[in-house]
């Protein structure tokens, strides 16, 4: 049985000391007014859990440098 949501979060080097994140998530959504509300509702949640998993990855290797 698959899970209703997946995400995936992928970090890879950017330019200099950057990196470059990209978090994506699939999900089957329920159908009916379940589903509506789901799609309504979802991606502004998403938005807030994406924005504070970026917060912590931003934050992890500032808690980790080694003087």
């Amino acid at each position: 049985m698959r899970p209703p949501a997946v995400a995936v979060a992928a970090v890879s080097p950017g330019q200099g000391t950057a990196s470059l994140v990209q978090i994506s998530t699939a999900w089957d959504g329920a159908g009916g007014i379940g589903g509506l509300f789901e799609r309504m509702f979802a991606p502004r949640v998403l938005r807030g859990i994406y924005a504070d998993e970026l917060k912590r990855l931003d934050a992890y290797p500032r808690e980790h440098h080694s003087a």
